[in-house]
Protein backbone atom coordinates (compact mmCIF):
# COMPACT_ATOMS: atom_id res chain seq x y z
CA UNK A 1 0.00 0.00 0.00
CA UNK A 2 1.33 3.42 -0.90
CA UNK A 3 0.73 6.57 1.16
CA UNK A 4 -2.27 7.66 -0.93
CA UNK A 5 -3.95 4.29 -0.46
CA UNK A 6 -3.19 4.34 3.26
CA UNK A 7 -4.69 7.84 3.54
CA UNK A 8 -7.87 6.76 1.74
CA UNK A 9 -8.02 3.67 3.95
CA UNK A 10 -7.68 5.82 7.07
CA UNK A 11 -10.44 8.19 5.94
CA UNK A 12 -12.79 5.24 5.42
CA UNK A 13 -12.04 3.91 8.92
CA UNK A 14 -12.69 7.31 10.49
CA UNK A 15 -16.00 7.57 8.61
CA UNK A 16 -17.07 4.25 10.07
CA UNK A 17 -16.42 5.64 13.57
CA UNK A 18 -17.71 9.18 12.97
CA UNK A 19 -19.07 9.85 16.46
CA UNK A 20 -15.92 8.74 18.23
CA UNK A 21 -13.71 10.63 15.77
CA UNK A 22 -15.78 13.81 16.19
CA UNK A 23 -15.61 13.66 19.98
CA UNK A 24 -11.87 13.04 19.84
CA UNK A 25 -11.07 16.23 17.92
CA UNK A 26 -12.89 18.59 20.35
CA UNK A 27 -9.78 19.08 22.49
CA UNK A 28 -7.68 19.78 19.40
CA UNK A 29 -10.30 22.17 17.99
CA UNK A 30 -10.43 24.36 21.11
CA UNK A 31 -6.65 24.44 21.49
CA UNK A 32 -5.98 25.31 17.85
CA UNK A 33 -8.72 27.96 17.82
CA UNK A 34 -7.16 29.60 20.88
CA UNK A 35 -3.63 29.44 19.50
CA UNK A 36 -4.66 30.83 16.10
CA UNK A 37 -6.71 33.64 17.66
CA UNK A 38 -3.99 34.77 20.08
CA UNK A 39 -1.26 34.61 17.43
CA UNK A 40 -3.33 36.70 15.01
CA UNK A 41 -4.26 39.29 17.66
CA UNK A 42 -0.65 39.52 18.87
CA UNK A 43 0.58 40.10 15.31
CA UNK A 44 -2.19 42.63 14.72
CA UNK A 45 -1.23 44.61 17.82
CA UNK A 46 2.44 44.60 16.77
CA UNK A 47 1.57 45.87 13.28
CA UNK A 48 -0.69 48.62 14.66
CA UNK A 49 2.01 49.78 17.10
CA UNK A 50 4.63 49.83 14.34
CA UNK A 51 2.23 51.76 12.08
CA UNK A 52 1.57 54.43 14.69
CA UNK A 53 5.23 54.66 15.66
CA UNK A 54 6.20 55.25 12.04
CA UNK A 55 3.53 57.98 11.84
CA UNK A 56 4.92 59.70 14.95
CA UNK A 57 8.42 59.67 13.52
CA UNK A 58 11.68 58.41 14.96
CA UNK A 59 12.75 61.78 16.41
CA UNK A 60 9.96 62.25 18.95
CA UNK A 61 10.30 61.96 22.73
CA UNK A 62 7.56 62.22 25.36
CA UNK A 63 7.95 63.21 28.99
CA UNK A 64 5.17 62.21 31.38
CA UNK A 65 4.79 62.71 35.15
CA UNK A 66 5.18 59.04 36.01
CA UNK A 67 7.90 57.84 38.32
CA UNK A 68 9.43 54.41 37.79
CA UNK A 69 12.55 52.58 36.79
CA UNK A 70 14.71 53.75 33.94
CA UNK A 71 14.12 52.66 30.38
CA UNK A 72 17.13 50.36 30.42
CA UNK A 73 15.85 48.38 33.41
CA UNK A 74 12.18 48.37 32.45
CA UNK A 75 10.71 44.91 32.88
CA UNK A 76 7.17 45.00 34.18
CA UNK A 77 8.07 47.54 36.86
CA UNK A 78 5.38 49.21 38.91
CA UNK A 79 4.91 52.91 38.29
CA UNK A 80 3.68 55.76 40.43
CA UNK A 81 1.72 58.72 39.05
CA UNK A 82 2.56 61.10 41.90
CA UNK A 83 5.10 63.03 39.82
CA UNK A 84 4.46 66.42 38.24
CA UNK A 85 5.70 68.41 35.28
CA UNK A 86 5.69 72.18 35.07
CA UNK A 87 5.79 74.88 32.41
CA UNK A 88 9.25 75.91 33.60
CA UNK A 89 10.52 72.43 32.65
CA UNK A 90 10.28 73.48 29.01
CA UNK A 91 13.21 75.87 29.49
CA UNK A 92 15.35 73.13 31.03
CA UNK A 93 14.55 70.69 28.23
CA UNK A 94 15.42 73.28 25.58
CA UNK A 95 18.94 73.49 27.01
CA UNK A 96 19.66 70.06 25.53
CA UNK A 97 21.39 70.66 22.15
CA UNK A 98 19.41 67.87 20.43
CA UNK A 99 16.02 69.45 21.22
CA UNK A 100 14.41 71.51 18.45
CA UNK A 101 10.88 72.04 19.81
CA UNK A 102 8.86 71.35 22.96
CA UNK A 103 5.06 71.31 23.18
CA UNK A 104 3.07 71.50 26.41
CA UNK A 105 -0.12 69.48 26.79
CA UNK A 106 -2.80 69.26 29.49
CA UNK A 107 -5.90 67.13 29.57
CA UNK A 108 -9.31 67.21 31.21
CA UNK A 109 -13.06 66.97 30.76
CA UNK A 110 -15.49 69.78 30.16
CA UNK A 111 -19.12 70.39 29.29
CA UNK A 112 -19.66 70.74 25.54
CA UNK A 113 -22.76 71.98 23.76
CA UNK A 114 -23.56 72.18 20.06
CA UNK A 115 -27.03 73.35 19.12
CA UNK A 116 -29.37 71.34 21.36
CA UNK A 117 -26.84 68.56 22.16
CA UNK A 118 -24.94 68.81 25.44
CA UNK A 119 -22.32 66.25 26.53
CA UNK A 120 -19.23 65.82 28.68
CA UNK A 121 -16.05 65.16 26.70
CA UNK A 122 -12.26 65.30 26.89
CA UNK A 123 -10.38 68.40 25.78
CA UNK A 124 -6.68 68.65 24.91
CA UNK A 125 -5.24 72.12 25.40
CA UNK A 126 -1.85 72.05 23.62
CA UNK A 127 0.72 74.34 22.05
CA UNK A 128 0.16 74.83 18.32
CA UNK A 129 3.58 73.29 17.64
CA UNK A 130 2.06 69.85 18.37
CA UNK A 131 0.52 69.88 14.90
CA UNK A 132 3.92 70.36 13.31
CA UNK A 133 5.48 67.64 15.46
CA UNK A 134 2.90 65.04 14.40
CA UNK A 135 2.37 66.29 10.87
CA UNK A 136 2.14 62.80 9.35
CA UNK A 137 -0.24 61.62 12.08
CA UNK A 138 -2.42 64.69 12.59
CA UNK A 139 -3.51 66.05 9.21
CA UNK A 140 -6.12 68.63 8.23
CA UNK A 141 -9.22 67.69 6.28
CA UNK A 142 -10.85 71.13 6.41
CA UNK A 143 -9.93 74.58 7.70
CA UNK A 144 -6.63 75.31 9.47
CA UNK A 145 -4.73 74.82 12.69
CA UNK A 146 -4.93 77.42 15.45
CA UNK A 147 -2.01 79.60 16.61
CA UNK A 148 -0.79 80.09 20.17
CA UNK A 149 -1.98 83.72 20.13
CA UNK A 150 -5.62 82.84 19.40
CA UNK A 151 -8.33 82.37 22.00
CA UNK A 152 -11.73 80.64 21.97
CA UNK A 153 -10.94 78.48 18.93
CA UNK A 154 -10.77 74.68 18.59
CA UNK A 155 -9.61 72.04 16.14
CA UNK A 156 -11.71 68.88 16.11
CA UNK A 157 -10.53 65.38 15.30
CA UNK A 158 -12.66 63.58 12.74
CA UNK A 159 -14.87 61.56 15.11
CA UNK A 160 -15.31 64.59 17.37
CA UNK A 161 -16.74 66.52 14.41
CA UNK A 162 -18.85 63.71 12.95
CA UNK A 163 -19.93 61.48 15.84
CA UNK A 164 -19.59 63.31 19.14
CA UNK A 165 -22.95 65.07 18.91
CA UNK A 166 -24.90 62.12 17.49
CA UNK A 167 -26.20 63.05 14.04
CA UNK A 168 -25.21 66.71 14.32
CA UNK A 169 -22.09 67.16 12.19
CA UNK A 170 -19.87 70.05 13.25
CA UNK A 171 -18.34 72.05 10.41
CA UNK A 172 -15.61 74.65 10.12
CA UNK A 173 -16.75 78.07 11.47
CA UNK A 174 -19.51 76.48 13.57
CA UNK A 175 -19.55 77.52 17.21
CA UNK A 176 -19.56 75.04 20.08
CA UNK A 177 -19.87 75.96 23.75
CA UNK A 178 -17.32 74.71 26.25
CA UNK A 179 -18.31 75.27 29.88
CA UNK A 180 -20.76 77.88 28.57
CA UNK A 181 -18.18 79.86 26.55
CA UNK A 182 -18.37 80.04 22.73
CA UNK A 183 -15.49 78.47 20.75
CA UNK A 184 -15.23 78.70 16.96
CA UNK A 185 -14.18 75.59 15.03
CA UNK A 186 -11.24 76.57 12.79
CA UNK A 187 -10.19 73.10 11.60
CA UNK A 188 -11.27 69.48 11.29
CA UNK A 189 -8.71 66.66 11.08
CA UNK A 190 -8.57 63.67 8.78
CA UNK A 191 -9.58 60.36 10.33
CA UNK A 192 -6.58 58.36 11.52
CA UNK A 193 -8.65 55.22 11.44
CA UNK A 194 -6.43 52.64 13.16
CA UNK A 195 -7.78 50.32 15.83
CA UNK A 196 -5.60 52.05 18.44
CA UNK A 197 -6.49 55.64 17.48
CA UNK A 198 -10.04 55.92 18.84
CA UNK A 199 -9.02 58.47 21.47
CA UNK A 200 -7.00 60.54 18.99
CA UNK A 201 -9.89 60.50 16.50
CA UNK A 202 -12.17 61.93 19.22
CA UNK A 203 -9.80 64.66 20.45
CA UNK A 204 -10.75 68.30 20.85
CA UNK A 205 -7.66 70.51 20.59
CA UNK A 206 -7.51 74.12 21.72
CA UNK A 207 -4.77 76.69 22.40
CA UNK A 208 -2.84 75.88 25.55
CA UNK A 209 -3.56 79.15 27.37
CA UNK A 210 -7.33 79.22 26.84
CA UNK A 211 -7.67 75.51 27.61
CA UNK A 212 -5.64 75.87 30.78
CA UNK A 213 -8.06 78.52 31.97
CA UNK A 214 -10.90 76.01 31.63
CA UNK A 215 -9.01 73.40 33.66
CA UNK A 216 -7.43 75.73 36.21
CA UNK A 217 -9.44 74.28 39.09
CA UNK A 218 -7.93 70.84 38.42
CA UNK A 219 -4.30 71.86 37.86
CA UNK A 220 -1.58 73.04 40.18
CA UNK A 221 0.03 76.39 39.24
CA UNK A 222 2.16 75.84 36.14
CA UNK A 223 1.37 72.11 35.98
CA UNK A 224 1.36 70.28 32.64
CA UNK A 225 0.44 66.69 31.88
CA UNK A 226 3.05 65.95 29.22
CA UNK A 227 5.85 67.42 27.16
CA UNK A 228 6.17 66.43 23.49
CA UNK A 229 9.72 66.90 22.28
CA UNK A 230 10.92 67.06 18.69
CA UNK A 231 14.63 66.48 18.14
CA UNK A 232 16.82 68.13 15.56
CA UNK A 233 17.57 66.21 12.41
CA UNK A 234 20.31 63.62 12.86
CA UNK A 235 20.01 63.19 16.65
CA UNK A 236 19.26 59.80 18.18
CA UNK A 237 16.42 59.76 20.76
CA UNK A 238 18.23 57.16 22.85
CA UNK A 239 21.27 59.46 23.09
CA UNK A 240 19.21 62.57 23.82
CA UNK A 241 16.98 60.94 26.46
CA UNK A 242 19.67 60.71 29.21
CA UNK A 243 20.53 64.39 28.70
CA UNK A 244 16.85 65.36 29.03
CA UNK A 245 16.57 63.20 32.14
CA UNK A 246 19.60 64.92 33.66
CA UNK A 247 18.21 68.41 33.03
CA UNK A 248 14.78 67.58 34.47
CA UNK A 249 16.21 65.74 37.47
CA UNK A 250 18.30 68.80 38.29
CA UNK A 251 15.27 71.06 37.85
CA UNK A 252 13.18 68.86 40.16
CA UNK A 253 16.08 68.45 42.60
CA UNK A 254 15.91 64.68 42.60
CA UNK A 255 18.37 61.95 41.72
CA UNK A 256 17.89 59.87 38.58
CA UNK A 257 17.01 56.89 40.77
CA UNK A 258 14.16 58.83 42.38
CA UNK A 259 13.00 60.92 39.44
CA UNK A 260 9.28 61.80 39.38
CA UNK A 261 8.95 61.73 35.60
CA UNK A 262 9.62 59.38 32.71
CA UNK A 263 11.25 60.07 29.36
CA UNK A 264 9.70 57.85 26.69
CA UNK A 265 11.50 57.15 23.41
CA UNK A 266 10.37 55.10 20.39
CA UNK A 267 12.71 52.27 21.42
CA UNK A 268 11.18 52.27 24.91
CA UNK A 269 7.69 51.89 23.46
CA UNK A 270 8.86 49.08 21.18
CA UNK A 271 10.57 47.34 24.11
CA UNK A 272 7.41 47.67 26.20
CA UNK A 273 5.26 46.28 23.41
CA UNK A 274 7.80 43.49 22.92
CA UNK A 275 7.59 42.68 26.63
CA UNK A 276 3.79 42.49 26.48
CA UNK A 277 3.92 40.33 23.37
CA UNK A 278 6.51 38.15 25.09
CA UNK A 279 4.06 37.49 27.92
CA UNK A 280 1.39 36.77 25.32
CA UNK A 281 3.72 34.28 23.63
CA UNK A 282 4.38 32.52 26.95
CA UNK A 283 0.63 32.33 27.51
CA UNK A 284 0.30 30.99 23.98
CA UNK A 285 2.92 28.34 24.71
CA UNK A 286 1.05 27.27 27.84
CA UNK A 287 -2.19 27.00 25.85
CA UNK A 288 -0.37 24.98 23.20
CA UNK A 289 1.03 22.56 25.77
CA UNK A 290 -2.35 22.11 27.43
CA UNK A 291 -3.92 21.64 24.02
CA UNK A 292 -1.31 19.05 23.10
CA UNK A 293 -1.79 17.18 26.37
CA UNK A 294 -5.61 17.16 26.30
CA UNK A 295 -5.90 16.51 22.59
CA UNK A 296 -3.12 13.95 22.66
CA UNK A 297 -4.77 11.93 25.42
CA UNK A 298 -8.02 11.87 23.46
CA UNK A 299 -6.32 10.76 20.25
CA UNK A 300 -4.20 8.12 22.02
CA UNK A 301 -7.26 6.72 23.79
CA UNK A 302 -9.19 6.54 20.52
CA UNK A 303 -6.31 4.85 18.70
CA UNK A 304 -5.77 2.30 21.51
CA UNK A 305 -9.46 1.40 21.34
CA UNK A 306 -9.22 1.21 17.57
CA UNK A 307 -6.29 -1.22 17.83
CA UNK A 308 -8.24 -3.43 20.24
CA UNK A 309 -11.32 -3.46 18.00
CA UNK A 310 -9.36 -4.12 14.81
CA UNK A 311 -7.03 -6.91 15.88
CA UNK A 312 -8.56 -9.30 13.36
CA UNK A 313 -8.21 -6.64 10.65
CA UNK A 314 -4.55 -6.24 11.58
CA UNK A 315 -4.12 -10.02 11.36
CA UNK A 316 -5.67 -10.10 7.89
CA UNK A 317 -3.38 -7.30 6.70
CA UNK A 318 -0.34 -9.14 7.98
CA UNK A 319 -1.54 -12.39 6.47
CA UNK A 320 -1.70 -10.83 3.01
CA UNK A 321 1.81 -9.46 3.34
CA UNK A 322 1.57 -6.10 5.13
CA UNK A 323 4.81 -5.31 6.94
CA UNK A 324 5.11 -3.82 10.43
CA UNK A 325 6.02 -0.43 8.97
CA UNK A 326 2.82 -0.43 6.92
CA UNK A 327 0.71 -1.23 10.00
CA UNK A 328 2.42 1.58 11.92
CA UNK A 329 1.84 3.98 9.05
CA UNK A 330 -1.87 3.07 8.81
CA UNK A 331 -2.55 4.02 12.42
CA UNK A 332 -0.22 7.04 12.41
CA UNK A 333 -1.98 8.39 9.31
CA UNK A 334 -5.37 7.91 10.99
CA UNK A 335 -4.25 9.84 14.08
CA UNK A 336 -2.72 12.53 11.85
CA UNK A 337 -6.04 12.81 10.02
CA UNK A 338 -7.81 13.31 13.35
CA UNK A 339 -5.32 16.06 14.22
CA UNK A 340 -5.69 17.64 10.77
CA UNK A 341 -9.49 17.58 11.05
CA UNK A 342 -9.30 19.23 14.46
CA UNK A 343 -6.85 21.77 13.06
CA UNK A 344 -9.14 22.74 10.18
CA UNK A 345 -12.19 23.11 12.41
CA UNK A 346 -10.08 25.02 14.94
CA UNK A 347 -8.90 27.44 12.24
CA UNK A 348 -12.50 28.11 11.18
CA UNK A 349 -13.56 28.64 14.80
CA UNK A 350 -10.56 30.90 15.41
CA UNK A 351 -11.37 32.93 12.29
CA UNK A 352 -14.94 33.46 13.52
CA UNK A 353 -13.55 34.55 16.89
CA UNK A 354 -11.28 37.07 15.14
CA UNK A 355 -14.20 38.49 13.19
CA UNK A 356 -16.11 38.94 16.44
CA UNK A 357 -13.08 40.58 18.11
CA UNK A 358 -12.56 42.84 15.09
CA UNK A 359 -16.15 44.07 15.39
CA UNK A 360 -15.15 45.49 18.80
CA UNK A 361 -12.03 47.18 17.43
CA UNK A 362 -9.49 44.51 18.43
CA UNK A 363 -6.63 44.48 15.87
CA UNK A 364 -5.65 41.20 14.26
CA UNK A 365 -3.60 40.05 11.30
CA UNK A 366 -4.21 36.94 9.23
CA UNK A 367 -1.07 35.50 7.68
CA UNK A 368 0.17 32.27 6.22
CA UNK A 369 2.51 31.87 9.20
CA UNK A 370 -0.30 31.76 11.77
CA UNK A 371 -2.36 29.38 9.64
CA UNK A 372 0.57 27.07 8.86
CA UNK A 373 1.78 26.96 12.47
CA UNK A 374 -1.63 26.21 13.97
CA UNK A 375 -2.45 23.52 11.40
CA UNK A 376 1.01 21.93 11.59
CA UNK A 377 0.79 21.88 15.38
CA UNK A 378 -2.51 20.00 15.19
CA UNK A 379 -1.09 17.42 12.78
CA UNK A 380 2.07 16.91 14.88
CA UNK A 381 -0.04 16.37 18.01
CA UNK A 382 -2.03 13.77 16.10
CA UNK A 383 1.07 11.97 14.83
CA UNK A 384 2.82 11.90 18.21
CA UNK A 385 -0.34 10.81 20.02
CA UNK A 386 -0.95 7.94 17.61
CA UNK A 387 2.61 6.67 17.51
CA UNK A 388 2.50 4.37 20.56
CA UNK A 389 -0.87 2.78 19.64
CA UNK A 390 0.49 2.29 16.11
CA UNK A 391 3.61 0.55 17.39
CA UNK A 392 1.44 -1.70 19.57
CA UNK A 393 -0.71 -2.54 16.56
CA UNK A 394 2.35 -3.55 14.54
CA UNK A 395 3.39 -6.02 17.24
CA UNK A 396 0.14 -8.00 17.15
CA UNK A 397 0.98 -11.55 15.89
CA UNK A 398 -0.94 -12.38 12.71
CA UNK A 399 -1.99 -15.89 13.85
CA UNK A 400 -3.28 -14.64 17.20
CA UNK A 401 -5.06 -11.67 15.61
CA UNK A 402 -6.96 -13.91 13.19
CA UNK A 403 -8.65 -15.67 16.12
CA UNK A 404 -10.59 -12.48 17.01
CA UNK A 405 -14.10 -12.04 15.68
Amino acid sequence: MNLLEITYYGIRNLQIRQLRSSLTIIGIVLGIATIFTLMSIGEGVRIEIDKQMSAFGSNEIFVVPISGQSMESFSGAAFSTNGKLYERDVDYVKRVPAVEEVSKVVYGRASLKFRDKEISAAIFPADASIFDQFGSYIQLEEGRFYTDEEDHVVVLANDAANKLFDNERVQVNNVIYINGEPYRVVGILKKIGTSLSQQDDSAIYMPYKSGRAILQDFLAPGEVFALYIKLREGYNPDDAAPQIEGQLAAAHRVSLDKKDFMVITPSFIQATVGSVLGVLNLFLLAIALISAFVGGIGISNTMFMSVMERRREIGVLKAIGAERGTIVLIFVVESALIGAGGGLVGLVLGYLALLAAGAFGVPYALGIYQIAFAFSFAVVVGVVSGLIPALNASKVPAVEALRYE
